[in-house]
């Protein structure tokens, strides 16, 4: 049975896409000189471009000049603008520009969920929307869902521009950051995400039922319920977090 079980975590380890990470300079990312394969995706950390209580259109950075920049991932809590420090409620757009090598294959983009709500705009177009980014609690509806981009072949460069608003949790900001790849390599990477995630719930609701047994038919203490219902914690906890598999069933 352990055998079984090492083979099958080596299995994932295997075939996973191997994560390169190539950090932000000043908003700007140097993939130039990279070759796209379909075994490798690049986390897309580092400095981003940061405005603070904006949201901004493509067309709107024409008129910008000298702009803050914001290590991602991380919470905007605390965060120093202006001579002042930031908190959880607000909005802000973040921008990162990708140069690409001159033969770059289509690529896509994966994310998980950010805080609260989000807007994703690739080269001037509006590819998607988690919740719905505001400037004040009633126009701000959150959904921490990630999402998955197919982008088109594009030659030279990628903008990302990425509109977050939060106005519902105790932290906001671009919790987590983009996964750059080929389609197949970023289908890969999502698919065995999923999977690792199914695998865990799917021990965790074994151990639920089986320590609920033990307590059930033997009541020889109560230690056996309390861990089953932290396994029924984490249960949730995962199913509801990362790539949300019981979101996906809804």
């Amino acid at each position: 049975k352990n055998l079984f079980l090492y083979l099958f975590i080596l299995s994932f380890a295997l075939c996973k896409p191997t994560i390169q990470k190539i950090n932000a300079l000043d908003g700007v990312l140097d993939l130039s000189d990279i070759q796209f394969s379909d075994s490798n995706v690049y986390k897309l950390e580092g400095n981003w471009e940061f405005y603070w209580n904006e949201l901004l259109n493509p067309e709107d950075f024409l008129q910008k000049s000298n702009p803050s920049y914001i290590k991602v991932p991380r919470s905007w809590n605390g965060y120093n603008w202006n001579s002042k420090t930031i908190d959880a409620i607000g909005y802000a757009t973040f921008r990162l520009k990708i140069k690409l090598p001159t033969e770059s294959p289509p690529l896509a983009i994966t994310m998980k969920e950010q805080g609260t709500a989000f807007k994703v705009i690739v080269n001037k177009e509006m590819i998607k929307e988690s919740g719905k980014v505001g400037k004040d609690e009633l126009s701000s509806i959150p959904r921490t869902l990630p999402l998955t981009i197919f982008l088109p072949k594009y030659k030279d460069e990628i903008e990302i521009i990425i509109l977050i608003s939060n106005f519902h949790y105790r932290k906001g900001g671009m919790w987590n950051p983009p996964v750059l790849g080929t389609h197949e390599s970023i289908s890969s990477y999502v698919k065995l995400k999923r999977d690792m995630e199914l695998f865990l719930a799917g021990v965790i609701f074994i151990m639920i039922f089986y320590h609920l047994g033990l307590f059930l038919f033997y009541h020889i203490d109560r230690s056996s319920l309390i861990f089953s219902i932290f396994c029924f914690t984490i249960f949730m906890r995962l199913i509801t977090t990362g790539y949300r598999l019981l979101a996906e069933q809804i």
